[in-house]
This record gives structure tokens, C-alpha cells and sequence, in this order.
């Protein structure tokens, strides 16, 4: 009974990671951090537990491992606790989970309101997602919940890595968590009988819209989704602080797994790019300029996560593998312990995506070769550190003017941020005020 459970939950679970974002870069090592820390404790999701890390992305066994607070070799909790030589380390993410799970396992007046039956909805939905550690460790399960508050009050540092599960992966999800609810409530058999009569899987994205009632119900929930994300952030926030005044806190951001999928410029990967980019972006600015908790932390950009994608995105293949292949890989989690690590050090973490040499000439191009033309921006090269202007994946060596990219204004001449450039210029238009590069005025002629 309690394999053919976790046959099940796996396959369910195929579903309900459905959208953690990512793109391409790679990095030869770890940063050093130049502060130590002594108790380290990790908020987040399937990322920061380690999952497809341990064992080949293919196989069965792989996608059914479920973590329970250990450290996964490679993964970015992993390399942040060695590099700044953390005693002692609490992982607390686990799969599936997103911020309303940690209010109810840090809040109790949270779990309070949840119980109450007019919060049904986000009751259900977080005890769906609590299905994971329960059925896979119930020991390590209720460990957490009597001890998560204790750790986080004796915490030097935290990070915080989530979003993915209440915004895509919600979403896709809302439809199928409802008919399990509606059909057995959540109790196990229901994922049982589930199995039994056989699951159906989507073969494609459109198989994938259609089973979840199609893109209005789908826009709908995740609207509701992203609202959920915006309210319970505070309030997790505001909890954390209260439990712990003094811990440093550093929110990862989230990323476009589908900017630079193959192949590009599809109506697939176009509509999936842009819908994710939207998603992407109102929760990064939410976090960073919204929230009246934003000077509580400092957020931490891991726009150029590596993710294990490799199949076209039209493909049953990349539907199939999605679970496991929509998370970063080893060097993804590289990056991102790299980027939290540079936060800790004072220095910038504005990422960008990689300026390299590949068949069609200097551009964007994603981890199978292939040039990404629907990409039109700003793009770094490591060797010299000289940012370029990139339109339709290719370098645009004839372009002089100005580039927006994360709320900074470059300017730029024959295709190459002028970073060494301070003064005035005019258009037809306006003035612009410019220091080492960027744009720190602009007034209307």
C-alpha cells in the first residue's frame, strides 16, 4: 500500500513542480565569503532540497526521492553552508512546499486562521503539499514542525527560496488537488485509487492546458496564486523577524525556465517564455520594491540559474522528463550559491545572460548550442566582463543608444555598454546625465 502511495504521489508530482524557472550560465568554482556564520537555516522548495541532484534525471527512482532536511552534494544550501562555515545547518525545504507551508510550520496564529472553515482553500492546498515529507518521513515531518521555530530564533542566516509553487505550479496544480479533494478528501487512498484506475498524463502543453480546463481557468489561478504569494511573504517576513530580530536574510529571486527552451520563437516556447517572464518579474518587483518588509531582507538575483533542460519543448520527452528537468543542475545550484555568497559580500548580484562565440557568430545561445532569437538585451561577457547589446540572440554591433535592464538604463555605442563613460548627452527627446555607464538622469527636452 504504502509503495503504490509513493508511485503515485511521484506521478502526481509530475504535475505540481510544473514551473520553476531557469536559463543558462556556468561557473568553474565557489566564491569565498568573507563572513562566517555559525547556525544556518534554509527556506524553500524542491530547489532547496536537493531534488534531481542525487542520482540520474532519467531514472524512476530519481524523480520518486524525496529529501528530509539533508544536505545534497552539490546543492546551492550545500555549498553556501561550507563556504561560510556554518556548525550547524537546518534545511527546511521540501518539496512541493511554498510560503503558506512555512507559515503554518513557524506561525501558530497562521495556523490558527487556516484551521478556521472559511480558509478551506489554502487549508487543502498546503495539506496536500505537506502529503510529501508525511508519507515519505513522518518522523522528520513532525520534527520539523516542533522544532522549526526554535531554529529560526538561533539563526545567524537565512535564505529563502520560493515563489515557484504558489504562481505556475499552483495553477496547473488548483484543478487536480480539487477533484482529489472533492472525490476521497485527502486522504491517502485517494491517491491509491487514483493510481488504480490510471493516471492520465499530458503529452503535450495544449493536452496540458485542455485537462486543466483550458487558459481562462488557468489565468484565473494563477492571478490567485501570485496574490496568495504577495500577502503570505509579509506575513512570513514579519514572523521570521519577530521570532528572530537579528538574522541576516537573503531572498532568492526567481527565473525564466522557458527563455531560452528550444525551439525557439515556437508559438509554445514564445507563450511560455512570456507568460513566466510576467510571472517572474511581478514577484521579483514585489519583493524587492513593494513589500513593506523589503529593507528586512536583501534580495538576491539567480536570473542565470542552469537548469537540466535539454529536450524541444514541443517534445512528449520534455513533458515527461519535465519534473526533473525544470530544476537547476549542479552547476544552476553553483551559481546561485555564488550569487547569495557575492550578496553576503557587499558586492552586486544583477546577472546577466552569458555573451559567447557559437555557430551563427557573438550572442545568446542556450545550453544545446542553439542561438536564442527571441532574446533582445543586454548580455555579459565573462572573460572581459564588457556587457553587449543583443537583438534576436545576435550581436547588434550597430547599435547606439540606451538599454533598460533591471531597472538600470545603459548606455551603449556600436553594440557595448560605454561603462567607462561619464557626462552629458542629448537626443532630439531628452537629456541624459550619465556615470560609468548608466543613465542616473533622463529629463525631457
Amino acid at each position: 500500500m504504502k509503495k503504490s502511495i509513493r508511485r503515485a504521489f511521484a506521478l502526481v508530482m509530475a504535475l505540481a513542480m510544473i514551473l520553476s524557472f531557469g536559463i543558462v550560465q556556468s561557473f568553474a568554482s565557489v566564491h569565498k565569503s568573507s563572513k562566517k556564520y555559525k547556525t544556518y537555516v534554509v527556506i524553500g522548495d524542491s530547489i532547496g532540497s536537493g531534488y534531481g541532484l542525487d542520482g540520474d534525471i532519467d531514472a524512476l527512482s530519481t524523480q520518486m526521492t524525496c529529501h528530509h532536511g539533508e544536505l545534497v552534494e552539490g546543492s546551492y544550501p550545500a555549498l553556501i553552508a561550507k563556504a561560510i562555515g556554518a556548525k550547524k545547518t537546518y534545511n527546511l525545504a521540501r518539496e512541493g512546499y511554498s510560503v503558506a507551508n512555512f507559515l503554518r510550520i513557524l506561525s501558530p496564529e497562521y495556523e490558527e486562521w487556516i484551521s478556521q472553515p472559511a480558509n478551506w482553500q489554502e487549508r487543502w492546498i498546503t495539506d496536500f503539499f505537506f502529503m510529501v515529507p508525511k508519507m515519505t518521513d513522518s518522523d522528520d515531518f513532525n520534527n520539523v514542525m516542533e522544532n522549526a521555530q526554535t531554529w529560526v530564533k538561533n539563526a545567524d542566516v537565512i535564505t529563502i527560496q520560493l515563489g515557484s509553487n504558489e504562481t505556475g505550479n499552483y495553477a496547473f496544480m488548483a484543478p487536480i488537488i480539487k477533484t482529489l479533494y472533492y472525490a476521497g478528501g485527502l486522504e491517502y487512498e485517494a491517491l491509491d485509487t487514483l493510481l488504480n484506475n490510471g493516471l492520465m498524463l499530458p503529452g503535450s502543453f495544449e493536452d496540458l492546458i485542455s485537462m486543466i480546463g483550458g487558459y481562462d481557468a488557468y489565468y484565473n489561478e494563477l492571478q490567485h496564486g501570485i496574490a496568495e504569494f504577495e500577502k503570505n511573504y509579509d506575513l512570513l517576513i514579519k514572523r521570521i523577524r519577530e521570532l528572530n530580530p537579528d538574522c541576516e536574510i537573503y531572498t532568492i529571486g526567481m527565473f525564466n525556465m522557458f527563455r531560452f527552451a528550444d525551439p525557439q520563437g515556437s508559438d509554445v516556447q514564445v507563450f511560455l517564455s512570456n507568460m513566466a517572464e510576467n510571472s517572474v518579474a511581478e514577484l521579483n518587483n514585489y519583493v524587492t520594491k513593494k513589500s513593506k518588509y523589503r529593507k528586512e531582507t536583501t534580495y538576491v538575483d539567480v536570473t542565470d540559474a542552469q537548469i537540466h533542460q535539454d529536450d524541444s519543448i514541443e517534445s512528449i520527452p520534455y513533458w515527461l522528463h519535465f519534473v526533473m528537468r525544470c530544476h537547476p543542475d549542479k552547476t544552476g545550484h553553483e551559481y546561485m550559491a555564488n550569487q547569495v555568497i557575492d550578496a553576503m559580500n557587499n558586492k552586486s548580484t544583477v546577472s546577466m545572460p552569458a555573451f559567447t562565440k557559437g555557430s551563427d557568430g557573438w550572442g545568446v545561445y542556450n545550453k544545446s548550442g542553439n542561438l536564442c532569437t527571441t532574446y533582445n538585451g543586454l548580455a555579459r561577457r565573462t572573460s572581459n566582463n564588457k556587457v553587449y547589446y543583443v537583438k534576436s540572440g545576435k550581436y547588434a554591433k550597430t547599435f547606439n543608444g540606451y538599454a533598460t535592464y533591471k531597472g538600470k538604463t545603459y548606455y551603449i555605442q556600436k553594440g557595448v555598454w560605454q561603462s567607462s563613460y561619464s557626462g552629458t548627452k542629448k537626443t532630439s527627446s531628452y537629456t541624459y546625465t550619465i556615470k560609468n555607464g548608466i543613465v542616473t538622469k533622463k529629463v525631457k527636452r
